[in-house]
């Protein structure tokens, strides 16, 4: 083992891994949960108008509290979270944004979660 790790197409190797690695998490697909869409939402909106940016909900809603209902959109390690008033009113909202290790670590262990070797 010692004597293969000397050798220096295998560093090469796997520095060819990581470097395409990191290409594809950088290149990833045009998702409706991004900083333009979260800047879209405006206060006052309705759920219906959110739901018409940025799509259906994949999480659904969380309950923080039983007067501000919470609800999420996700996708990958983006997050976009809409605090809403009891007539369904947007009332805040934010864009999580991960960096770019974070976003490198979800899809790697996505690709690993999709080979049967990951963690959900």
């Amino acid at each position: 083992m010692r004597k293969v790790l000397k050798r220096w197409y295998v560093w090469l190797a796997l520095l060819l891994l990581v470097g395409l690695a990191v290409s594809a998490s950088m290149i990833t697909g045009a998702s409706r949960i991004n900083q333009q869409n979260c800047d879209r939402i405006e206060e006052g909106m309705t759920t219906e108008q959110v739901t018409e940016i940025l799509g259906p909900r994949t999480v659904g809603f969380l309950v923080s509290d039983l007067a501000t209902p919470t609800w999420l959109w996700m996708d990958g390690p983006d997050v976009i979270t809409i605090t809403v008033d009891a007539d369904g009113r947007v009332v805040t909202k934010a864009y999580n944004s991960p960096t770019a290790w974070h976003r490198l670590r979800w899809h790697a262990n996505d690709l690993l979660f999709k080979l049967g070797i990951g963690r959900e």
